[in-house]
């Protein structure tokens, strides 16, 4: 089960209903977003293909530097716990009562080299993540032959939102895309040290 979320990971809204959705145009930035909003809640599904095969649902929820996401098997269990921060990724597999750090993740993981941590909050939150231009990062994405695909359409009153992301390595042949299904931003903050606490033992 980990290995079939984390692939995800190398990737890896907000009206309410009625009939006068303005849908908007603009893109606010990551620094904005956190301005007029405290936090970030929503849901999601992912679907990976090649050798390892299979589907999962999600939620998140994020706040500033740190998103906490649970993964559902398809029978609702909740089957892994992943806690992002800005520099470190942390999960823990519920099935297997087994937690994994950053550095384990990277070693099963090496694709996990060519993003960073605080890459993965951007997408929950709708912003895509910044080239940067970043050498060693597209170096090691052509090493690797990996390449990422973000996906927008219509979403929390937004016509052009981000919504998924597609990853693909043409070395393993191994692929997984990510559709986000809903997104509200919250007015007011999260109690993040709650739900940190399920992550120890």
């Amino acid at each position: 089960m980990l290995y079939r979320v984390i692939f995800l990971l190398v990737l890896i809204n907000c009206a309410g209903p009625g009939n006068n959705i303005i849908l908007r145009n603009s893109q606010k930035s990551y620094v904005e977003l956190n301005d007029l909003y405290k936090a970030c809640k929503g849901k999601g599904k992912i679907d990976s293909f090649g050798e390892i095969k299979g589907k999962l649902s999600f939620s998140f929820m994020s706040q500033r530097d740190s998103t906490f996401i649970v993964f559902n098997d398809i029978i609702g269990r909740k089957a892994l716990l992943l806690w992002v921060t800005s520099n470190i990724i942390t999960a823990r597999d519920l099935i297997k009562n087994k937690q994994y750090d950053y550095d384990q993740i990277k070693y099963m993981f090496p694709i996990m080299h060519t993003i960073e941590p605080n890459d993965l909050t951007r997408l929950v939150w709708g912003i895509q993540p910044e080239s940067r231009g970043n050498q060693k990062r597209s170096e090691s994405r052509k090493k690797n032959k990996s390449k990422i695909n973000y996906v927008r359409d219509k979403l929390a009153g937004e016509k052009r939102s981000l919504v998924g992301a597609k990853f693909y390595n043409k070395e393993s042949n191994q692929g997984v895309n990510i559709e986000i299904t809903s997104r509200d931003m919250q007015s007011e903050p999260i109690n993040m040290k709650k739900v940190w606490k399920l992550l120890k033992y």
